[in-house]
């Protein structure tokens, strides 16, 4: 059996989700955030001085999904670079769900998408597969230590070629979640 599920930003924007859409979904992963520093301060100190962006509907959708009995879960879109970088993504997200006093049913997401890679090549970093193992561990290592569980999501092919289906398979026996993303 297949259940349908939702990332709040297949629904073509930042919005309230209504009651119909809820009554036809098993669970929802909710975008609520990301760097407000951007892709152009890639690999820069400043990266660190940054807070966070937030989905203006994430309290609202989340309340919605929790009064109809329906798990949900969070990530935020990283462009995050290596272990540090991931790592402060993740205590910024962790702090901010914390702030809301907010506990997903699921796990805490580092959505690294190719909008990340992206930002990441043009800031001058390779892409291999162990810059992208160290990513996911900050991720992992920053969530652990603010009290969630972690994960990662990302489209099948950075998954397959960035990262690889041995180092996939290496975060999953490490405890980490992987959301794989299909776009249909």
């Amino acid at each position: 059996m297949n259940e349908i599920g939702i990332d709040s930003l297949s629904l073509a924007a930042y919005m309230p989700l209504t009651q119909a859409m809820v009554d036809q979904i098993a669970f929802m992963i909710q975008k609520s955030g990301t760097s407000s520093a951007g892709p152009q301060q890639v690999g820069q100190p400043s990266y660190f001085q940054q807070t966070m962006t937030t989905n203006a509907y994430f309290e609202q959708n989340v309340q919605l999904m929790q009064q109809n009995g329906k798990p949900i879960g969070a990530y935020f879109f990283s462009f995050a670079w290596d272990y540090a970088s991931a790592k402060y993504e993740a205590e910024l997200e962790c702090d901010h769900l914390n702030a809301l006093q907010y506990r997903p049913d699921w796990p805490v997401f580092c959505d690294w998408e190719q909008v990340s890679r992206n930002a990441v090549v043009a800031a001058g970093f390779p892409i291999t597969q162990q810059r992208m193992l160290d990513i996911f561990h900050g991720w992992k290592d920053g969530c652990i230590g603010k009290g969630y569980v972690p994960g990662f999501y990302s489209s099948a092919a950075i998954l397959r070629d960035d990262l690889g289906n041995s180092n996939v398979q290496l975060l999953r026996s490490e405890g980490m979640y992987c959301w794989e993303a299909h776009y249909d």
